[in-house]
């Protein structure tokens, strides 16, 4: 048994240590992200290093966290809730709140150097939501010329919290903007704006899981968590002085209500078709067993048809940025960035913003590459960061390129894929000799099995030479780079077949 002294310093040992790990969760991002930018092979290589050794020390902090929590929980008997107690946490609902407007405010892309952190609220362009069938979605990062397969009546995601379809699979291709739409829907009902959104949309309590960070659990051989459990494992972290079984009981209460918004992020993030089939059969068990509550789990699409949920109420796709989405993204892009390096109000940086940004549309209006790319939320920011840094684009277009093959292979976070630098600068090469190859035969499609027997040679010079052709093709098409068709592959668009040859 504790003595309160001893108590006492646990717990401040505890915050000093939680301090210290967002502290260094922040320095490995800002690592990450010059890491991504570096172009000379020292200086990413010197990152690479900085990087592992920086986790090292993460790691530590986790573990020395694990063992105060340990203490601190062995230290009393297991406390017991009654109901009547469970029901009355508004001081932790508000606290968990705080949280969750702190943690989604600022928008971040993963992968890109940024300048400052821009508020989310602030550059947060609603995304249009078309209504699909699972086989149509579109996997490629710009959509290929002619397809029109999901030009339906578009809305956003606002609209579909009226209906009883409680189970959404959101699917969209890489940098299409889910993750981000996660964290809007969890910002405002955060901060309990959902009317402003949607005068209809019911009073949520949201809960955003990254599956990509919990996923082991799932998987677990030995009782894998039930839905509450899990989200008071994950909500410990981030709501300071409550227990996992205090938490756990509150959040079943809330489930067994229908009162929360469940939103499970990035389901092609498991690579393993074995725990691929193990995540989806759970996140369906959960679903039944609360069915009350609303569910919206995301994906780039996939090959399988049966890599999904088994029976979600509604697929719903994201579309890409139209003509009025995207000067509206570059200008409040613009206004957010200008107010941090300028230390201005907006009505202070209001023509000279305006400027910029209409300098930036014209170049993008006059440019067929760039218009093509400029429908994608991640290289659109892509473009207004390289732009804004330089004050215009590069005159060699390969250098924007670059910065774009980068920061995609550093987003992949799928299993048995390439991840150190010489590795991704292979992964590049090859994809470079299919392009030349393309553009000797005056081609934009090929087909594998024609060039199978080279590739499979290039993938043996790999330091993870046990990457099979199969994941290698898959990898490069679930980042949105390749497009399958029934006739072969081809690049998702033609500058970047350009670019690489």
């Amino acid at each position: 048994m504790l003595s309160d002294e001893q108590r006492r310093r646990l717990e401040q040992e505890k915050n000093s240590f939680e301090q210290s790990y967002e502290l260094q969760s922040e320095k490995i991002a800002r690592l990450r992200n010059a890491f991504v930018i570096e172009t000379n092979p020292l200086s990413k290589f010197q990152y690479e290093q900085q990087i592992k050794n920086e986790e090292t020390e993460l790691k530590r902090l986790t573990d020395r966290l694990d063992e105060i929590e340990k203490q601190l929980q062995s230290a009393q008997p297991t406390p017991v809730i009654s109901e009547s107690k469970a029901t009355q946490t508004p001081q932790f609902q508000d606290e968990y709140y705080k949280r969750l407007i702190y943690l989604n405010e600022k928008s971040q892309t993963e992968g890109l150097s940024q300048i400052g952190n821009l508020s989310l609220s602030n550059v947060f362009v609603p995304l249009k939501i078309a209504v699909n069938y699972r086989e149509n979605a579109r996997s490629a990062i710009i959509p290929q010329e002619g397809d029109n397969t999901n030009l339906q009546e578009e809305r956003t995601i606002w609209n579909f919290f009226n209906s009883e379809k409680r189970s959404i699979v959101l699917l969209g291709a890489a940098g299409s903007g889910k993750t981000t739409l996660l964290k809007h829907l969890t910002l405002v009902y955060a901060s309990k704006q959902q009317e402003d959104w949607n005068e209809k949309a019911p009073e949520l309590i949201p809960v955003l899981l990254l599956i990509k960070e919990v996923y082991k659990k799932i998987v677990a051989p030995i009782n894998p968590p039930g839905l509450p459990y899990l989200i008071a494992e994950e909500t410990k972290c981030i709501v300071k002085g409550n227990q996992t079984t205090q938490l756990s009981q509150w959040f079943s209460e809330k489930l067994d209500q229908g009162l929360c918004l469940i939103m499970l992020d990035g389901l092609d993030e498991v690579a393993d078709e074995s725990q691929h089939k193990q995540v989806t059969d759970w996140v369906d068990e959960q679903r039944k067993r609360y069915y009350k509550n609303f569910f919206i789990l995301t994906s780039r699409p996939l090959a399988s048809k049966d890599a999904y949920l088994k029976n979600a109420d509604i697929f719903l796709e994201v579309q890409p940025f139209n003509l009025d989405q995207i000067p509206s993204f570059i200008l409040r892009w613009y206004e957010g960035t200008e107010q941090i390096t300028s230390g201005k109000s907006k009505e202070e940086i209001n023509e000279q913003v305006k400027k910029q940004a209409e300098n930036l549309i014209n170049r993008i209006r006059n440019s067929s590459s760039l218009a093509a790319m400029a429908v994608n939320p991640l290289l659109l920011t892509m473009i207004c960061t390289v732009y804004h840094k330089n004050r215009r684009l590069p005159e060699k277009t390969v250098d924007l390129y670059k910065v774009i093959y980068e920061v995609l292979l550093e987003k992949s976070q799928i299993k048995g894929v390439p991840y150190t630098v010489q590795d991704k600068q292979s992964v590049l090469q090859i994809l470079a000799l299919i392009a030349m190859k393309l553009m000797q035969n005056k081609d934009t499609k090929f087909e594998l099995s024609k060039e199978e027997s080279w590739i499979k040679e290039q993938l043996a010079k790999l330091e993870s030479n046990d990457v099979t052709l199969e994941k290698f093709i898959k990898y490069i098409c679930e980042i949105g780079l390749l497009v399958e068709h029934e006739e072969g592959y081809q690049f998702a668009h033609l500058s970047f077949q350009q670019y690489l040859a």
